[in-house]
């Protein structure tokens, strides 16, 4: 399985054209297929209810929206059923034998998507017809998955976004001081910078830098902790003995 990951500008798409305009950020876990259309579920997030509020506004506009249910809201957050017309880019990726296996993530205008495919001539084929499309798109990398990473993609999916949630968490500091911990070789073995050293470069003292690096390895070795917990538990999923026969032609 080769698994794709585009950031797409679609320009008959509903949420990529109302979150340009207002700052909320649509999250889509699920999508299902039929006939011509698209059924599915958003969530809409947002600084405000005001701001959600606006979108939903807009989005009630488009004339590729032909369904908005609202299930439920708070301040900050909104999940809706919906029932929208496949637009062109979900067209080409259908007919090119391309299936979503993750969630989609729109924000200011652009989308990402993960787009699975089961031989890489269909991703060629994709990529050529997208091109010829007024879509806007970028590969933003590409995968050969095996069924026993897979598995565990799946199998640990809340552990793992627990750790992307922290890691996008970390301030801009906190990811100055990492880049530079690997760059000038702190973790080498040997050492080649100084923890004193580091902390001359960011203004800090030695245990100045030493209060915050501990701060950044408890952020991030916390979230990796259970991943370790659950693949070392009873129930770890490990496929890497399955072998695959080629089906006959």
């Amino acid at each position: 399985m080769y698994i794709v990951t585009v950031e797409m500008k679609q320009p008959d798409c509903p949420f990529v054209l109302t979150s340009e305009d207002v700052e909320v950020t649509y999250f889509s876990p699920f999508w299902d297929f039929r006939e011509k259309n698209l059924f599915g579920r958003i969530y809409i997030t947002g600084k405000n209810c005001e701001v959600i509020q606006t979108s939903i506004e807009m989005l009630e506009l488009q004339p590729n929206l032909l369904e908005f249910e609202l299930l439920s809201r708070d301040a900050k957050a909104v999940l809706a059923k919906i029932r929208m017309g496949i637009t062109n880019a979900m067209d080409i990726v259908r007919k090119n034998n391309g299936y979503i296996v993750g969630p989609f993530f729109i924000r200011k205008g652009w989308e990402i998507w993960q787009i699975g495919f089961d031989k890489k001539e269909y991703i060629e084929n994709t990529i050529r017809d997208l091109e010829m499309s007024p879509n806007e798109f970028k590969i933003k990398n590409q995968n050969n998955l095996t069924i026993d990473q897979f598995s565990k993609v799946i199998c640990n999916a809340s552990q793992i976004a627990g750790l992307i949630n922290t890691l996008e968490n970390i301030t801009k500091e906190e990811k100055d001081i990492v880049n530079a911990l690997v760059a000038y070789g702190f973790y080498d073995d040997p050492r080649k910078i100084s923890l004193s050293e580091l902390a001359k470069k960011f203004g800090l003292t030695a245990a100045g830098m030493s209060k915050k690096l501990r701060k950044i390895e408890k952020k991030v070795i916390g979230s990796v902790i259970p991943l370790i917990d659950l693949n070392q538990g009873e129930f770890s999923s490990d496929f890497s003995e399955l072998k695959l026969s080629n089906p006959k032609k």
